[in-house]
């Protein structure tokens, strides 16, 4: 094989790399793939064809090999992924809305049930084991906003 024919492409597989991933290293990679499967495939290449056909034929095959490749890496990563458990902000704030209502409802005098030993009201919701801790500020202004 003459590398002559196979060098004066490269420019063009260059651009057309770079069109194709539109990361300068990562298309100079993407080239060298094209050349090295090229080059061990030569004799697949029936002379007289068009060789830079050949050549973009071989560099798309490979673009998306790669692709597909990283796809799949891409799923068996996510699928080993372990699930993560969120909890839904509309809830939660429903439910900062109904404790708010409550303590507006009691009396400051009631709250010393409620209170842990540093002094702050402690209240625990049963139904999705949260507990919610307010310190005197947080009670004036539950207070202030039920005036």
């Amino acid at each position: 094989m003459d590398r002559r024919l196979i060098i004066e492409h490269i420019p063009r597989l260059r651009r057309y790399a770079r069109a194709l991933v539109g990361d300068r290293y990562v298309a100079d990679d993407l080239v060298q793939d094209t050349l090295e499967r090229a080059w061990n495939k030569f004799y697949l290449w029936r002379p007289g064809s068009d060789l830079r056909a050949w050549l973009f034929t071989i560099m798309h095959n490979v673009f998306v090999n790669q692709v597909r490749r990283r796809r799949y890496e891409i799923e068996q990563a996510m699928d080993e992924l372990p699930a993560i458990a969120v909890r839904a902000t509309q809830g939660e704030q429903l439910e900062l809305q109904d404790v708010d209502r409550v303590l507006r409802s009691l009396k400051r005098e009631e709250l010393s049930d409620l209170r842990d030993s540093s002094g702050r009201v402690v209240v625990k919701c049963e139904f999705c084991s949260t507990e919610y801790a307010y310190d005197e500020g947080d009670l004036d202004r539950i207070y202030a906003s039920a005036a």
